[in-house]
């Protein structure tokens, strides 16, 4: 360092010595500005300019051997940080110049493509089809006769090729590159309805509308190119082509898409992501909400892909956690992996299956309090395929009890007073009181919780979860639900069959569609199929095939 070193600070003080001997003007404009921290960098080198051109400086500049100038010197280069930075500025503007005698460059000897001209021109071939063309040798229909094959998902029509070459042609003729000319051609086409929308003809889907269809509801993305291939030739249509493929989408691992889309939908656990759980219920964090959305996809996964029956989404032996879940939700022992694994459940476990499972129970509560009617709902519409119509408009909703003087059960049954409520009320509370054993956040509890100011907890009411169908059927416990369920898993199948097929044609489907999936649904029960199966028979029914 210059300030430690006493051999540069020699060097300092000969350069100084010699540049005020050579230069009056300049041992005048340093003699004259107020040294210290100011003078540091390009603004005190600008300060020392201004004062050499100032007209008042000194009319006549001390001698090298003043004692002026011999203190200036030994002042600088006792603090040399505060003025060599300066210097470095006076450098920089006046020199010494360096002076290059030559230059020897060796290779590379071709020019080397950083990251995004290689990304361009990747994409550049895949635009034009080839990577032996660029944008200035291809041939325009040529290539949009490729591109637009895959952008609309089936054969390019020749008029539109030529309406998208004419749009190119009229561009290029303006004055634009042709570069330029593809690239409006390539906006146009992925704004265009055959690119935005499928299936835009109604009436049975020819091969290519099928191909696409069902790579879309088990990828979310567009047709391979063995699906194309299927449909070019005319085969994709056939029950057996079809069926295999449907097999070979479900084992790829793009099918990952339909489980973690469908699941959230179905199940409902992506409103997970608006609902923080009151903290004196759990010490919940993001990370746990990733766990039980994984657990419910990981147990879709595995009825699917072991192809389980349509029972096992009610009553399994089995569920997925990992160590932090076991001991926050479950309360299971002896699961000490970090990562969500395989967990069997002993056979009269309230957990376990989408109606035991913390993530849809979490989904159907707010966070702070359980809502039966929300839960009772749910059952209906997602697991008997029996939603009830809409509310009143005139009736207001229920308002829970903050202080726990009474229960839902409570509040629920003056809700039930109005003649209006009573009839939809008497189908959804059963079905929302069974659920109550499971709190907010997906616990098996016995009784409601009271917090005091502090937020220590305290048992309240006794936990009711009895109730009793309009047919008779009573219920006393969770299990008793699944059991009904169970015993009435026709409903649950024709449910299920609905929701995978609303979200694969992306409508609602219609009384007539619905009445076509019951031989569907009765013939996997009766011959013991299983989840796959059914959904592999879906795929073939009419209402998949069908605009």
């Amino acid at each position: 360092m210059l300030d430690s070193n006493n051999d540069a600070r020699d060097a300092f003080r000969a350069y100084l010595t010699e540049s005020f001997q050579e230069d009056e003007r300049l041992r005048a404009g340093w003699l004259s500005v107020e040294l210290g921290q100011a003078l540091r960098g390009g603004v005190g080198w600008e300060r020392v300019k201004a004062k050499m051109k100032d007209p008042e400086v000194l009319p006549e500049v001390p001698a090298m051997d003043s004692p002026e100038v011999q203190k200036l010197i030994d002042t600088m280069v006792r603090n040399p940080v505060n003025y060599v930075e300066c210097i470095s500025y006076q450098l920089f503007e006046e020199g010494p110049s360096l002076g290059i005698h030559a230059v020897e460059v060796e290779g590379p000897f071709e020019m080397i493509e950083d990251e995004m001209a290689v990304a361009r021109k990747r994409w550049q071939a895949r635009f034009l089809g080839s990577q032996k063309v660029t944008a200035e040798t291809a041939d325009p229909a040529v290539a949009f006769e490729g591109f637009l094959t895959r952008a609309f998902r089936r054969p390019a029509e020749e008029a539109e090729v030529a309406a998208y070459v004419n749009l190119f042609n009229e561009h290029v003729a303006a004055g634009y590159t042709r570069e330029e000319g593809f690239h409006l051609a390539l906006r146009t086409a992925l704004i265009s309805p055959q690119f935005l929308y499928r299936e835009t003809d109604p009436g049975l889907l020819d091969d290519w509308a099928l191909a696409s269809r069902l790579s879309y509801f088990l990828t979310s993305g567009p047709p391979d190119n063995k699906l194309n291939d299927l449909a070019e030739r005319g085969k994709f249509s056939q029950p057996k082509v079809l069926a295999d493929q449907t097999k070979r989408l479900l084992n790829d691992g793009r099918s990952r898409d339909f489980i973690d889309q469908f699941t959230s939908q179905w199940l409902g656990t992506r409103h997970l992501e608006d609902i923080m759980p009151d903290p004196r219920l759990l010490n919940f964090n993001s990370g746990d909400r990733a766990d039980l959305i994984t657990e419910t996809e990981l147990f879709f996964q595995e009825i699917l892909k072991k192809n389980f029956p349509i029972s096992t989404f009610i009553k399994p032996d089995f569920t997925f956690m990992n160590q932090s879940m076991a001991k926050k939700i479950y309360d299971q022992k002896g699961v000490k992996s970090k990562g969500l694994v395989r967990v069997s459940l002993e056979e009269d476990s309230p957990y376990g299956g989408i109606l035991g499972q913390a993530s849809v129970m979490m989904a159907t509560a707010n966070g702070v309090d359980t809502q039966p009617v929300l839960r009772g709902v749910w059952v209906l519409e997602n697991v008997l395929g029996d939603p009830p119509p809409p509310p009143p408009t005139n009736v207001p909703a229920i308002t829970p009890d903050t202080r726990g003087a009474k229960t839902v059960r409570d509040l629920l049954n003056a809700h039930r007073d109005d003649e209006s409520c009573f009839r939809c009320h008497q189908m959804i509370d059963p079905l929302g009181y069974v659920l109550e054993n499971f709190d907010p956040v997906g616990r098996w509890r016995t009784h409601y919780p009271i917090f005091d100011k502090t937020g220590r907890e305290r048992e309240g009411h006794l936990v009711d979860a009895t109730g009793s169908m309009p047919s008779g059927h009573p219920f006393a416990h969770v299990n008793d639900l699944k059991d009904y369920v169970v015993e009435h898993i026709d409903q649950f199948g024709e449910c299920l069959s609905d929701k995978l097929l609303m979200y694969a044609t992306g409508r609602t489907l219609t009384y007539s569609d619905r009445e076509s999936l019951k031989p569907i649904v009765h013939r996997n029960l009766q011959e013991g199929g299983g989840f796959q199966d059914l959904l592999i028979e879906l795929v073939q029914s009419e209402v998949f095939r069908t605009k």
